[in-house]
């Protein structure tokens, strides 16, 4: 292939995805005149995409880190492995480690097991996901 043909083929994909971009404004003025429609507009894209949405919070459930928030402070906020706080708070084991060591990190203190160094464990920060 040459760098003319390989040229012609960034040039679609730049159309495509400026059309997309132009779309994506097109929808947020309609949502922000309309607040209603964009939420219908969510619902029915949930309905199509059988329920999943990128975050319950767009339905306004509660997301993985509000269970494990209220886990934890019903607990006492007391130092809890991820299989305690997955078990506990409902929740799959790689969704609290993602929590825990990406979305919301900033959220929680972690130190080494007193049982065992190379095991982690998790509390909430203090004053810090109220």
């Amino acid at each position: 292939m040459g760098s003319t043909e390989l040229q012609i083929d960034f040039d679609a994909i730049i159309s495509r995805l400026q059309r997309q971009i132009d779309l994506v404004k097109e929808i947020r003025a309609v949502a922000t005149d309309n607040p209603q429609l964009a939420g219908d507009l969510v619902a029915s894209l949930t309905a199509a995409s059988n329920g999943k949405t990128p975050t319950g919070a767009l339905r306004g459930k509660p997301t993985a880190f509000d269970h494990i928030k209220r886990f934890l402070s019903n607990e006492a906020n007391r130092w809890t492995s991820v299989k305690q706080i997955a078990s506990g708070a409902g929740v799959k084991k790689s969704t609290v480690t993602q929590v825990l060591y990406n979305t919301h990190k900033q959220y929680f203190e972690r130190r080494s097991s007193p049982a065992d160094p190379r095991w982690k464990e998790w509390r909430l920060k203090e004053g810090g996901a109220s």
